[in-house]
């Protein structure tokens, strides 16, 4: 694995620890919970978005090692404007029991 790869694995861990605040107690219902993140700059037509995917990845790892099942990932992309020129948003929600 990569140092970059290294770094955002380790940034979707400590990230975990907030979101895990917010999960639902294991009740057997479907819940969601929705992630904001950012991609890395877009600099290639064709690519993985390793960023986004390491993270998510991971986030959905450590749901599953708390015995959480995930149901669904939907996602959602925006280019933000607002943060800084060619970087994207994402949106991510998962549904999990």
């Amino acid at each position: 694995m990569g140092i970059f790869k290294s770094v955002q694995k380790g940034e979707a861990e400590v990230l975990y620890e907030k979101i895990k605040e917010n999960l639902a107690e294991k009740d057997g219902l479907t819940h969601v919970i929705m992630i904001n993140s950012f991609a890395r700059e877009l600099n290639d037509a064709f690519c993985c978005e390793t960023k986004y995917t390491v993270q998510i990845d991971s986030i959905l790892n450590q749901m599953q090692k708390d015995d959480y099942e995930i149901v669904d990932v939907k996602f959602q992309s925006v280019e933000s404007f607002l943060y800084k020129k060619g970087k994207e948003a994402y949106r991510t929600l998962i549904v999990y029991k």
